[in-house]
């Protein structure tokens, strides 16, 4: 680990509110030594949660630790409290594998993903202590790229970064750190090594390139300023998706995550081809993996994760080609083991019953179906290549599949839209709502309803992005037409769309302007309760540019900021597709790219085996999913400093994954979504460590020695099964029957100082302490809960009571009893000696009374 740290545990992880965010040692975690290795940060511009939930990131990361050479660790954005005591605390932003600090790496390499997240970059680059802008940071700072979605238009943010690669990473980020690692041998200047790194194809070196204007300051272009760099940035693209670029032991993290679930890759790119939609071009052309592959994925990602829940990742799931053979062999293999399945992404008319009785066996969550938009002339237009009839088979299928709760998403803003589009919205949304009331209470409807965007890449390009009044005015149309009670309805901020429009289309005057956002305070800009758009306003009338200019239609003509980049698809092609969109032209997939590079921009969407001959594949059988329970066993567990800061929640959800990689036959609850058997004692405090927790599980054969032994392997470090024993009579349970825990901690007073501190407390009548109870303000007695306070070698002892009958915290005696402030408290290291049942005069373990 870094010097820095010790100053990290003692002055920052004590005092965060998720700790687990910042500690960087989850399970399948790798920590390299730095000699001699090429140091890259990866960084994600947005909290642990999110950034953890991104399969990008998972990929990165396990290519680029896979270079003998190279080490790779991971950054995100603090959240706001994390920020200010690292601030107070003069604490460099910092890496969670070993706590370096950024600017001691030779690479930072930023995921953007959404324009939102980008002020969160210049946050980061701030609390690192390094300069913004490019051109001021010298010589002996890091390298500072990004990739992502949100680079096929990167001159908004072109500013702050030395490169960009565009495109697929996993092939082309080991020509970049091959060249890097060369020119570091080499002892390149700055500006050689971009030079050398430009001749790579897909890497966008934005010093090399200057935006021109014309005299009525209209954007004409990105023109090279020096010869040797590339005239166009081809994107890379892999042509399959290879196995190695996918880990076998994926990252686990210990909080809860946006998608905390073992997610695998099943096909990249989309048949589908709406003409509003970005990632239909960026994503191209289709590719899909084998079953095999994606079956093997299953198998090492579950075996070294444990989780529950599979989701399959693409744009469409439903379009991948043999989707029902697919969850059906996932669905046989995995069901036994008590993992779901699930398919984020979902077309209506190829969500089929044969799918839904496989994937609802185990878990069901609310389906999503996206029409976008309300009458089939307005689907047309946008390709969005579903009728009413598939939409309401679908929620059919699903309702009386056991489904009670379906989403639909839909955007207004769209190019040609009329408010007969809206009403269109409203009757679909009535018809649905209608249906699921065929089958009885308890089906329910949620609605989204987003402004459009126009994106580069697509047909819509040119086209305007309507004004915030406009759109202000369809929502309150829709909020009449949508009144229909128990219906959920939530709309999306037109202002958040306002300035996606102007940086997804952006150019690098915009530069600026995220600049004195940042300055004004912007800072996670994609969460609700932070995102303020008077930051962004101010910041626009401080560089005096107007954001509707970016929302105007454009000329077919005119140049784009994107234009240098080059993803295979010609402006020629986006116009016919364009102009057939507002005909209503129905197209024929096989003839769309014949002058186009590449085929596959619409692939003809490939039938189903069951659509082409009539029939579906036999149904997998189900399981029954109540187990009988032969033993039941009580186990002493310990929890070490390296995972200190892992809250009770997240131990028992390691505990049930942990149960889950070892194999141990653990019984299960009966009914839709039967749980583990597992019943933990008392909580220990985050923060603290313990060599006496305490768990009983029940198990469907035998306890042994082998079963313990495989636990233990399969625990994080830092987790350790103590000893187990069977539980052979009706025994209480650990949380009623434990009601004493023995705490230790050692304290900087003096032996005397502590024995008279001790002393003075127990000759108290009452000790009264403040507690926050559902928010309010309580005083509590917690003198008699004080059962026994002892000094050895300036080390206090305390035999506190814990249960519903009454309780001390130990930090409580220090801060009400000792005087001490609630700082110094927080930053001494309890330990938990013991578990205890206290009958009159006796003190028994847990273990003592089964």
């Amino acid at each position: 680990m870094h010097p820095l740290s010790e100053r990290i545990k003692k002055e920052f992880l004590p005092f965060v509110m998720k700790p687990g965010r910042y500690v960087g040692n989850e399970l399948n975690v790798i920590k390299k030594e730095p000699e001699g290795k090429l140091k890259f940060a990866l960084i994600y511009p947005d909290i642990y949660e999110n950034g953890m939930s991104y399969l990008g990131l998972q990929i990165l990361y396990h290519i680029i630790n896979q270079r003998p050479n190279s080490l790779c660790e991971r950054v995100f954005l603090p959240w706001p409290d994390a920020e200010e005591i690292l601030k107070n605390n003069s604490i460099p932003l910092f890496s969670l594998e070993s706590h370096t600090p950024l600017k001691e790496f030779d690479v930072l390499g930023f995921s953007l993903t959404y324009e939102l997240n980008y002020t969160g970059v210049l946050n980061i680059l701030s609390l690192s202590g390094m300069p913004l802008f490019s051109q001021e940071r010298k010589e002996d700072f890091p390298l500072v790229i990004a990739g992502g979605f949100s680079v096929f238009n990167p001159e908004p943010m072109a500013d702050f970064f030395d490169l960009f690669v565009i495109g697929d990473a996993e092939e082309v980020i080991h020509q970049v750190l091959d060249s890097i690692e060369k020119g570091k041998k080499e002892n390149l200047k700055k500006r050689e090594l971009l030079v050398e790194l430009s001749r790579i194809s897909g890497v966008y070196v934005p010093s090399f390139y200057e935006p021109k204007y014309d005299a009525n300051n209209r954007f004409t272009g990105v023109w090279r300023k020096i010869p040797e760099a590339p005239e166009k940035i081809i994107a890379q693209t892999v042509s399959e998706l290879k196995p190695e670029y996918y880990p076998q032991a994926p990252l686990v993290p210990f909080i809860e995550t946006t998608h905390d679930r073992l997610t695998l890759e099943i096909m990249r790119g989309c048949g589908q081809a709406c003409r509003f939609c970005e990632a239909t071009s960026i994503y191209r052309p289709k590719r899909e993996k084998g079953i095999e592959q994606i079956l093997k994925e299953a198998d090492c990602g579950l075996a070294s994760t444990g989780y529950e829940e599979i989701s399959l990742l693409s744009l469409s799931s439903t379009d991948y080609k043999n989707l029902p053979e697919l969850v059906q062999r996932l669905q046989k293999k995995f069901y036994p083991k008590r993992v779901s399945i699930a398919l984020p992404s979902l077309r209506p008319g190829s969500f089929s019953m044969e799918i839904a009785k496989t994937i609802t066996q185990t878990k069901k969550t609310g389906l999503t179906f996206a029409p976008e938009a309300g009458t089939q002339r307005l689907r047309d237009v946008i390709r969005k290549n579903i009728t009413e009839e598939n939409l309401l088979s679908s929620v059919e299928i699903a309702y009386s599949s056991g489904w009670n709760l379906i989403k639909l998403y839909f955007m207004i803003g769209l190019p040609t839209e009329t408010d007969e589009d809206l009403k269109g919205i409203a009757d679909l949304v009535g018809k649905v709502f209608k249906l699921g009331k065929t089958f009885g209470p308890g089906k329910s409807v949620n609605v989204t309803i987003s402004p459009f965007t126009p994106k580069p890449y697509t047909p819509f390009q040119w086209e305007k992005q309507e004004k915030i009044n406009e759109i202000e005015r369809r929502i309150s149309l829709l909020k009449d037409l949508l009144d229909f009670r128990n219906l959920k309805v939530s709309y999306r901020d037109p202002l958040v769309s306002f300035l996606e429009g102007v940086l997804g289309r952006g150019d690098r005057k915009l530069s600026k302007v995220i600049h004195s956002a940042w300055k004004n305070g912007a800072k996670l800009d994609a969460w609700i309760e932070f995102f303020n758009y008077a930051f962004w306003r101010n910041a626009f009338e401080e560089n005096q540019i107007d954001p509707e200019e970016y929302l105007q239609i454009r000329d077919l003509e005119q140049s784009l900021p994107w234009d240098h980049l080059d993803k295979g698809l010609s402006k020629d092609f986006l116009k016919r597709e364009r102009e057939r969109a507002f005909r209503l032209q129905k197209v024929e997939e096989e003839k769309e790219l014949a002058d186009e590079k590449s085929p596959e921009y619409f692939p003809q969407p490939e039938k189903k085996e069951d659509e082409l001959y009539g029939r579906k594949k036999k149904k997998v059988t189900s399981i029954p999913t109540s187990t009988v329970a032969r033993s039941k066993v009580r186990l002493r567990w310990s929890k070490g400093e390296e995972i200190r800061f892992t809250s009770h929640l997240d131990v028992l959800r390691t505990f049930e994954r942990a149960i889950r990689r070892s194999g141990i036959p653990i019984a299960y609850s009966e009914g839709f979504h039967p749980h583990p058997r597992i019943a933990f004692g008392p909580p220990l405090p985050l923060g603290f460590v313990s060599e006496a927790e305490y768990l009983d599980i029940q198990l469907t054969e035998p306890f042994s020695n082998e079963h313990l032994s495989r636990l233990n392997k399969a625990l994080p470090q830092g987790f350790k099964i103590m000893e187990g024993k069977t539980i052979f009579t009706k025994a209480e349970s650990l949380s009623s029957a434990i009601n004493a825990a023995l705490y230790k901690v050692e304290l900087s007073f003096s032996g005397i100082e502590i024995q008279e501190k001790i002393e003075y407390i127990l000759s108290l009548r009452n000790l009264m302490v403040s507690r926050v109870s559902k928010e309010k303000l309580k005083e509590v007695d917690i003198r008699f809960d004080i059962l026994k306070l002892e000094n050895e070698d300036s080390t206090l002892n305390m035999l506190l009571s814990v249960g519903s009958a009454g309780y001390a915290k130990p930090q409580e005696v220090l801060i009400y009893g000792f005087g001490m402030k609630e700082k110094e408290v927080l930053s001494l290291l309890f330990r938990r000696e013991g578990l205890l049942i206290k009958r009159q005069d006796q003190l028994l373990s847990p273990m003592e009374i089964i």
